[in-house]
């Protein structure tokens, strides 16, 4: 039986991948930083927990731990993961294969002005975005000002957490303009960009030198933060037009692996390009629910070379709720009638709305959490 690590599996979206690969038939190492996501679940075949581990160390465990148990594949979440592990393997020549794209158009991806630009070369709809670097003599201040409601964005995501304050700010009014200066001293380079009304929406699957292999698409039905953040609920839906620009820019890049292309579909239904995800992304529970099992497919084509058998049966309009994630939501953005309204919404569709991470043979993952919080 062939086996494969997943690492940084302390996160749901690991957890999703650890179960679609075990349910195929593979032997699944988990490796981590934390006894939660894919380190609960009873999917796996061995596990280990490298909470304190420095980056070097926890590089070093999985490249010995692949050498070890001679696996086929290693799949990761964070960018910053999948660049240590490319940098050793090819160091030493191994033969194992990281689940990533080639490494010069993954570095060129994980910074998003360059593939605004290519965006904009296909005539692809983008937000209007400025470049700014604090070396350059500019007034940020007045620059945002000028352009009240945007947002301002770091120009990579690697190692910096999640959520406003750390990789965006919405500036909504004047007001806001007070959490500018603080944001500065973190991120030397960042991104002006014009605040687009509207939802978010993503394409995503599994691409070989351009060409989807297998590809699906979701929208937001709420996300983690009022400004935005991840999914805490969503349906499966293909904007046509998103799949048509997402299918344009994969195919210019020559993009060989796992994707989601995100955008926000203002006015008119028009979607504007945002960035792309160059990995594993939140929502594949969704994906693979709608019929489209993206890690899989991805073993199938990187670990094994194997392009056949690939049916494209992608169902819309199921919709996928991660229960702790979103009741946090709903805290956090609504306020007293509101609030009482989208709870009871929630137990009213509790049989109707999948959940993200509930798996009646598997149930560990989702209850620890529940009754974490």
């Amino acid at each position: 039986m062939d086996k494969v690590i997943v690492a940084d599996a302390e996160l749901r979206t690991s957890l999703a991948v650890i179960r679609s690969l075990s349910k195929y038939g593979l032997r699944v190492i988990s490796i981590g930083r934390g006894k939660t996501g894919g380190y609960l679940t009873k999917y796996i075949w061995k596990k280990f927990d490298l909470s304190g581990s420095i980056d070097r160390e926890y590089v070093d465990f999985i490249i010995n731990t692949a050498k070890l148990e001679k696996v086929k594949a290693i799949f990761a979440h964070f960018e910053k993961t999948l660049l240590q592990l490319h940098e050793r393997i090819a160091e030493q020549n191994l033969t194992f294969k990281l689940v990533m794209p080639p490494i010069e158009i993954f570095k060129f991806a994980c910074k998003k002005e360059n593939v605004l630009s290519v965006a904009k070369e296909l005539s692809i709809p983008v937000p209007e975005t400025i470049y700014y670097n604090s070396n350059d003599n500019q007034n940020l201040y007045e620059i945002v000002k000028k352009r009240i409601p945007c947002f301002i964005k770091t120009t990579v995501e690697i190692d910096i957490p999640p959520g406003p304050g750390n990789r965006y700010l919405a500036i909504k009014t004047e007001n806001d303009l007070k959490f500018l200066s603080k944001f500065i001293e973190k991120h030397k380079t960042l991104l002006i960009q014009q605040y687009i009304e509207g939802y978010g929406c993503g394409i995503g699957g599994v691409f070989y030198d351009g060409v989807p292999i297998v590809i699906g698409g979701h929208i937001r039905l709420r996300e983690s933060f009022g400004s935005g953040g991840v999914s805490t609920y969503c349906e499966s839906k293909i904007h046509k037009e998103a799949l048509n620009y997402a299918t344009k820019l994969m195919s210019k890049l020559k993009w060989s692996g796992i994707a989601m292309i995100e955008f926000k579909v203002g006015r008119e239904d028009t979607p504007y390009f945002m960035e792309v995800n160059p990995r594993i992304w939140g929502t594949i529970p969704l994906y693979i629910a709608s019929g489209i099992n993206v890690p899989v497919a991805a073993y199938k084509i990187f670990a094994n070379g194997c392009f056949n058998d690939f049916g494209n049966d992608f169902k819309e309009g199921i919709k996928m709720r991660f229960l702790t994630e979103d009741l946090h939501a709903i805290t956090a953005q609504y306020k007293s009638f509101r609030k009482i309204m989208e709870f009871i919404k929630v137990f009213l569709n509790m049989f109707k709305v999948k959940e993200g991470t509930f798996d009646i043979r598997d149930p560990i993952p989702f209850i620890v959490p529940i009754a974490y919080n």
